[in-house]
């Protein structure tokens, strides 16, 4: 038990680390780090008392061991008395035993050694390799609700680490309050398309501008509050579901949360749960399907009621309940903002008001799904075909 707990503690830490993007995308670093503090707690605590109980447990067994041995000897005694072995050839044999045990446990053990801190060495490599939060000038200006429109310029993003271009010569205006769905066969290049709008990319050359500011000369702060993201990676984290859409501010109250989860379409499956929104979900609690997960991120999205919200459609196979639902909050949240859904439903194209059609990083097409249709081959084929593929 005490194993189990110290392994369950370690898994959540490493959780934190992992959803470290969710907490800057979101501004909750003082409850992730107040998070990761209770979570070093429970972990110290689990390995103490793991190895509290290995050390009671040695006693036990060495008292096991001794008892057999004590049998063992006196078999081999009544061997080597009763003429079968000689007691030189008896010690032989022991000794050899007793060098083959030791080699195979040093061996094996070296194993598992080797194993872990593999393993932690990929972790602690990948870990200082993650790109740092985006420098912000001293006079950066605060970016206010986005009202006119977005625009690209020249953008292209080179992925960090792999050095993979992912954005080419990317130029293209979205118009606030518009619905504008982004299509392309590599979700790499859709990621890197929402991820550059927060910083979480830097271009790798030419603009991003919001209402004529350039988004490198604004807070980062006030860019990630009018500006939400919501992609498949990391959608809930372990810790109540209040805890997953309200991330511990202050600011939201419970009757906010509850507000922001029924137009998400997460209240009703919400009140089913053991405890409600203080029922534990995540790894070491309640499992929630991928479209209740899906959902919660919206709440959490809607929650901070922003100008532009960035939004993945799922790619994993939801039913067609699940999708309605889905639909309906997009229909719902469009209202009075941006919304700028990363497609691959048909569905979804044919809703919106304008599509950006992406192909080796680059724009290829852009207009309305009636205008695509008759002019871009390749929107067909991504409408019709791979996107039909995706979805089933």
């Amino acid at each position: 038990h005490a194993a189990r707990a110290a392994d369950a503690a370690r898994a959540r830490l490493v959780e934190s680390v992992e959803r470290l993007g969710l907490v800057k995308s979101y501004l909750m670093d003082r409850f992730a780090q107040n998070r990761v503090e209770r979570q070093l707690d429970e972990s110290a605590g689990a390995e103490r008392r793991r190895r509290r109980g290995h050390a009671l447990s040695r006693p036990f067994l060495a008292a096991v061991g001794g008892v057999a041995a004590v049998g063992l000897f006196a078999g081999l005694g009544a061997v080597v008395l009763g003429g079968g072995i000689s007691p030189a050839a008896m010690a032989e044999l022991l000794f050899a035993a007793g060098l083959l045990t030791f080699a195979v446990r040093s061996s094996l053990h070296a194993r598992v050694v080797a194993r872990s801190a593999a393993g932690a060495a990929a972790d602690v490599a990948e870990f200082l390799g993650r790109r740092g939060d985006p420098g912000q000038s001293i006079d950066a200006e605060f970016l206010h609700p986005i009202a006119k429109r977005i625009e690209f310029h020249n953008v292209a993003v080179r992925e960090p680490g792999t050095g993979v271009m992912r954005l080419e010569d990317v130029t293209c205006s979205v118009a606030a309050g518009t619905r504008v769905a982004v299509v392309a066969a590599d979700r790499e290049a859709l990621l890197a398309f929402a991820r550059v709008l927060t910083r979480f990319h830097e271009p790798t050359a030419g603009e991003i501008k919001a209402d004529g500011k350039n988004l490198r000369w604004v807070t980062v702060e006030s860019l990630r509050t009018q500006i939400a993201v919501v992609t498949e990676d990391a959608l809930t984290f372990t810790d109540t579901v209040a805890n997953n859409v309200g991330c511990g501010d202050p600011g939201f109250g419970l009757p906010q949360i509850m507000e922001a989860c029924k137009i998400a379409h997460a209240h009703q499956f919400v009140q089913k749960l053991p405890y409600g929104y203080e029922t534990l979900v995540g790894g070491a609690g309640s499992v929630l399907t991928p479209g209740q997960q899906y959902r919660l991120a919206l709440a959490r999205a809607i929650l901070r009621d922003p100008s532009v919200l960035v939004v993945e459609e799922p790619t994993t196979a939801l039913d067609p309940d699940t999708l309605a639902l889905v639909d309906d909050t997009f229909a719902r949240i469009r209202a009075g903002r941006t919304l700028i859904i990363l497609a691959h439903r048909e569905s979804t194209m044919r809703a919106a008001d304008q599509i950006v059609v992406l192909d080796e990083g680059r724009v290829v097409a852009n207009g309305t799904h009636e205008m695509l249709s008759q002019s871009s081959e390749r929107y067909r084929q991504l409408g019709y075909r791979d996107v039909a593929r995706i979805v089933a």
